[in-house]
């Protein structure tokens, strides 16, 4: 996760040093003032101030909201669940109680569980 944007690479990808170079292509800034050009939001603060990217109507609005903010969190139905789990889970391997990869896990099929409540319908 990345500025409210997903990133994914198929584990069982053929091809996975390309799909993380894409990605880190796709982060660099002058193909993120691009993206922002065409309207699309940024993780990148440098890009904002760029004169092409404050061109968009509504991009002085929006960094002056995310200079008022400390960060950006994601707002989904499910995010104020999935973010007790994580931190449950991220203070269960700070206390030696599991490992990372059990306390992942475990979190994991927490959160498929849960989310998987809120969107049936």
């Amino acid at each position: 996760m990345l500025s409210g944007g997903a990133y994914f690479i198929n584990k069982k990808s053929k091809h996975l040093r390309e799909a993380a170079e894409y990605i880190f292509y796709t982060l660099e800034k002058p193909m993120q003032l691009k993206l922002m050009a065409h309207g699309l939001t940024s993780a990148r603060w440098d890009v904002y101030n760029d004169p092409a990217v404050q061109q968009v109507p509504y991009m002085k609005a929006l960094k002056r909201s995310l200079d008022h903010g400390f960060y950006m969190i994601e707002a989904g139905p499910d995010a104020k669940v999935i973010e007790a789990m994580l931190s449950s889970a991220i203070e269960q391997v700070w206390k030696g109680q599991e490992s990372a990869s059990e306390a992942l896990t475990v979190a994991a099929q927490k959160i498929r569980e849960t989310r998987s409540r809120y969107f049936q319908a």
